[in-house]
């Protein structure tokens, strides 16, 4: 009997599949926590070119979703109503968005407070690195999302829910609103919708966050940026999360989002 191929074709082809890394239309609320205002503004003014990522990478951020479902399945068997899902929160003249996981009531520490609920899976490290430092210390950018939605949606309190991807372990935490941290987000959040230009560099490129950044060789290397609506010097913010051209004096025309992508010959580079 012959022997298998030893070329594994079927992972060969599986490798081989890309998707593509869809960019935002909005600065999403989920990264508003991020320490780096400048790499929040490079993504909402899609500086670079669209991404593709390999099968894997795909899955792995999908995780997050697919545990969704089974998580909540949880949560009802101890009592705890999912009241809403999938909500979403617009912010600052609609150009920054978030969507919820969820509200919920009947938590056992507080049952008629309605609480966002937030549902996050970890590896075995950042597991254990959540369980010893908490939400809030742990992972700040959890912590501002929490936050931001509160904000939006009136809540006082959230209950964020910490998934273990290795031993299916839960961390459960109860969240209190901070008003005044929300606020200094909401401040950030127009800051940086607001600006015509890119916020100041804030670390050096040999810094560990800037090693993974998407925008990396923009910011520190000098790349060129992507040729979009986006960055060019005759396009603007309007109501309504719109971009506008304000190419002809005294009018301005919504682009719609086909067009943003590739532009057109009056294409003028902004300046990062």
């Amino acid at each position: 009997m012959a022997e298998l191929p030893t070329i594994n074709a079927t992972k060969i082809l599986l490798d081989q599949i890309t998707f593509e890394r869809r960019r935002g239309n909005s600065l999403p609320m989920s990264q508003i926590g991020d320490s780096c205002s400048r790499r929040l503004w490079f993504g909402l003014h899609w500086v670079v070119k669209v991404q593709f990522i390999p099968l894997r990478v795909k899955n792995l951020l999908d995780t997050g979703t697919r545990a969704e479902d089974f998580i909540i399945a949880d949560l009802e068997r101890i009592g705890i109503q999912i009241t809403k899902r999938q909500e979403e929160v617009a912010g600052f003249i609609g150009h920054a968005r978030g969507f919820t996981d969820g509200r919920c009531i009947n938590v056992p520490e507080a049952p008629k407070t309605e609480h966002l609920l937030e549902m996050k899976t970890h590896n075995e490290k950042n597991f254990k690195k959540l369980v010893k430092e908490g939400v809030k210390r742990g992972f700040p950018i959890h912590y501002a999302q929490c936050m931001r939605y509160m904000k939006g949606l009136k809540l006082t309190r959230c209950l964020y829910v910490g998934y273990n991807k290795n031993t299916s372990e839960y961390y459960i935490e109860r969240i209190r609103y901070d008003a005044s941290f929300a606020n200094d987000l909401i401040r950030k959040e127009q800051t940086i919708i607001s600006s015509p230009e890119a916020p100041l560099k804030m670390f050096e490129p040999t810094w560990f966050e800037c090693k993974f950044c998407d925008f990396r060789f923009v910011c520190h290397e000098g790349e060129p940026l992507d040729i979009n609506c986006r960055t060019c010097e005759h396009s603007d913010l309007a109501e309504g999360g719109k971009w506008v051209c304000t190419i002809l004096v005294g009018e301005l025309h919504e682009i719609p989002k086909d067009l943003q992508i590739t532009g057109c010959e009056c294409h003028k580079m902004i300046e990062v």
